[in-house]
């Protein structure tokens, strides 16, 4: 498979605010119906969704506002570096991770048994997000081009002086 940078970047970046998206909905609409986790652990089951999905959206948000302000050069534009199998990989940890998530908020249990499954679930989500952020990182945080001195545009102004 042949996929530029920027189309990873989108597709990857589509697949995780939709399902993120649609997660966010119904837990909400769930808090709103008195909650399907028990209406004393509604404020657990955001903490617990909410540091499932935020620190990945995040970083996606981040490089996407700063892709739009960069300016970009002819040569980059036309460029087209096939990373299909760390696409493949990419997509393939964040829909496992996605799939895993979604089932543990849209399985149809009990209210304190769904809480209980989302309080057990770190032991394996947790590991799982850090390799699929990682992956991720991977298009999310390229630099695209390296300054005639070595130096990509993130690093010279993380250390103006180049020293």
């Amino acid at each position: 498979m042949t996929i530029t940078y920027t189309q990873a970047k989108q597709w990857l970046g589509s697949l995780w605010f939709i399902v993120s998206a649609l997660l966010f909905v119904f837990l909400f609409v769930a808090t709103l119906n008195g909650g399907g986790y028990g209406a004393a652990n509604n404020k657990q089951a955001w903490g617990w969704l909410l540091q499932c999905i935020t620190p990945t959206l995040g970083l996606m948000a981040a490089v996407f506002v700063a892709d739009a302000q960069a300016p970009v050069s002819a040569a980059s534009k036309a460029a087209s570096t096939n990373i299909g199998f760390l696409f493949s990989l990419a997509m393939g940890c964040s829909l496992l991770y996605l799939l895993l998530v979604s089932a543990i908020v849209l399985w149809p249990i009990r209210p304190d048994e769904r809480f209980q499954a989302l309080k057990d679930s770190t032991i394996y989500l947790g590991p799982l997000q850090g390799i699929a952020t990682t992956l991720l990182g991977f298009f999310f945080l390229r630099s695209k081009e390296k300054n005639a001195d070595g130096w990509t545009p993130a690093a010279r102004t993380s250390n103006p002086r180049g020293t």
